[in-house]
């Protein structure tokens, strides 16, 4: 009997050791390896943060027109106007109207894409909270700030191109200007990548 009872119980002990070993590789793998095992997931938020960055950079910086004077190279965004070394801010009652609208688009923009991100990072852990996908809304955010960004962007064009100093080549768009067109078509894409990811998901 004493025989026996040492032969079953190191085989007991190896078994539960086994079964431990391999709930605990199991958590592991759901838990701790979600973001190995989902890279449209993370492409959809690297292109999301990458999106953000641009557009933050394009509303932040001042290089939306450049424009020779006199006094020399002016350059000026939505915030303030620079003739170096010295910038000055607008204030924002003699602030043109045109410049509202885009400041107002922009800053729903920001939010949107930022929001956008963050339910791409929350997707990592929890698929849905009830009926609403994260990554949906994450998508319909991002094709928002999109759309946001593109009507900020052409009231600023419009504007601008009827000026004088456009007509003279003397007002020339700049960098900033610039990053504010490409976050549009990144933005789309990124939407794009978080749908595709979402319906990856579901299969």
């Amino acid at each position: 009997m004493a025989a026996e009872t040492g032969e079953i119980g190191p085989g007991r002990g190896l078994e539960g050791r086994e079964s431990s070993f391999n709930t605990l590789s199991e958590m592991f793998s759901t838990h701790y390896l979600t973001v190995l095992t989902h890279p449209l997931r993370i492409s959809s938020a690297i292109c999301s943060c990458g999106s953000f960055l641009i557009l933050f950079t394009s509303l932040t910086t001042s290089y939306w027109v450049t424009e020779r004077s006199p006094h020399g190279l002016v350059h000026w965004g939505l915030w303030e106007t620079c003739l170096r070394p010295s910038c000055f801010f607008f204030f924002f009652s003699s602030l043109a109207e045109y410049l509202h609208v885009t400041r107002a688009f922009l800053i729903m923009a920001v939010l949107c894409g930022l929001t956008s991100l963050f339910f791409i990072c929350i997707s990592f852990e929890r698929v849905s909270v009830g009926p609403v996908y994260f990554m949906v809304a994450a998508g319909l955010l991002s094709c928002s700030t999109g759309f946001f960004t593109l009507i900020a962007i052409s009231v600023f064009t419009v504007v601008n191109r009827s000026t004088e100093g456009y007509m003279r080549h003397i007002l020339i768009f700049g960098s900033s200007y610039g990053l504010c067109w490409a976050s549009i078509p990144i933005y789309v894409f990124t939407g794009a990548i978080i749908m595709i990811t979402h319906r990856t998901s579901l299969d």
